[in-house]
């Protein structure tokens, strides 16, 4: 093949290739002209369009976004406060309650010391009253003594209660005694009666107080003091200390209300 047949084929081929290219590019184009829906927010592109596209607009944009933010914020603010300032204001009245209370439990407190004194004050009057009561009973009894375990007569009329015992003092004590007062006290039951006896003088009461141990060891009746009720408690109340002490070799005797050793000194102090 000769050089000019050649040249003409090589032309002919890249008028081809190039008319082919052109084909392509105008379909490309066709292709992306072409809509692919009806919603503009389909295409990525659309959404940039939204944002600012300058400085100018990017200051304006930032600027407004700010102002919202502060403006949110001391909203915000704003309402913090006025909740500090209802916790204040519920607290200062809480504190108000408080105070109030605390005045008023003062005053109660000072009341009720002051009735717990009044109340000590009786209780010592009351108590001194009862003492002086029973000092007066006391002395009232001064002269009596009581017989335990003589038996009772059927006949309650008949029974001569003076006679009876003037006659065991006349036998037993070897004493002439007039007996002003004897009686039974209480009501009659199983047990006999206790005899109240009152003597004309305190000292005919003690001489026969004091060899009554000796004098009726043998019989089954006894002499005691008629004790008041308080002094009798007190008496019982050492008992057992004042036998245990006896059976070491110390002897106590009961008078005035009080266990008392040698010279009349109380033994119990308590």
């Amino acid at each position: 093949m000769s050089g000019r047949s050649q040249k003409k084929i090589v032309k002919k081929t890249t008028k081809n290739t190039r008319g082919s290219y052109s084909i392509l590019n105008d379909e490309l184009h066709d292709a992306a002209a072409t809509p692919t829906g009806t919603d503009d927010q389909a295409d990525p592109a659309n959404n940039l369009g939204s944002l600012p596209s300058s400085g100018v607009e990017l200051a304006d944009y930032l600027k407004a976004a700010t102002s919202n933010f502060e403006k949110v914020m001391d909203e915000a603010v704003q309402s913090l406060i006025e909740s500090v300032r209802k916790v204040e204001r519920a607290l200062e009245f809480e504190g108000q309650r408080i105070n109030e209370l605390e005045k008023k439990n003062a005053e109660l407190e000072y009341r009720l010391g002051r009735m717990e004194k009044s109340f000590t004050d009786l209780a010592q009057r009351v108590g001194s009253h009862d003492s002086d009561v029973n000092k007066a009973e006391r002395s009232s009894r001064r002269n009596n003594f009581r017989v335990i375990g003589i038996q009772e007569s059927l006949d309650v009329g008949l029974e001569d209660c003076a006679q009876i015992v003037e006659d065991i003092i006349k036998t037993k004590f070897k004493l002439e005694v007039k007996v002003e007062r004897a009686l039974r006290e209480g009501r009659k039951g199983d047990n006999p009666r206790h005899i109240i006896v009152k003597t004309s003088s305190y000292d005919e009461k003690v001489a026969i107080m004091k060899s009554a141990r000796e004098a009726l060891k043998e019989d089954p009746f006894y002499f005691v003091n008629d004790l008041t009720k308080r002094d009798l408690e007190q008496k019982r109340k050492h008992k057992k200390e004042v036998q245990d002490l006896y059976s070491k070799g110390t002897k106590l005797r009961f008078y005035a209300g009080q266990w008392r050793g040698n010279g009349g000194v109380p033994y119990f102090t308590a």
